[in-house]
């Protein structure tokens, strides 16, 4: 599952693009071959931490109190 939350999902998700707009219905599984052979599509994204509350809460730097 690929969301455009951020200036770089929207990056990395036209980084993938450039190379499957020749196919009209692309799937999953071509996304994943891109990312295969272009690795370096994962940097555009680098910075972002994914699931940041869900981290902390279970780092219990977050909570109830």
């Amino acid at each position: 599952r690929w969301t455009v939350d951020y200036k770089e999902d929207l990056n990395f998700a036209k980084a993938i693009y450039k190379y499957l707009k020749i196919i009209k219905c692309f799937s999953m599984k071509d996304v994943l071959e891109v990312l295969e052979k272009h690795p370096s599509i994962y940097d555009l994204q680098s910075e972002i931490v994914r699931n940041e509350g869900y981290i902390k809460s279970i780092n219990g730097e977050i909570g109830c109190e």
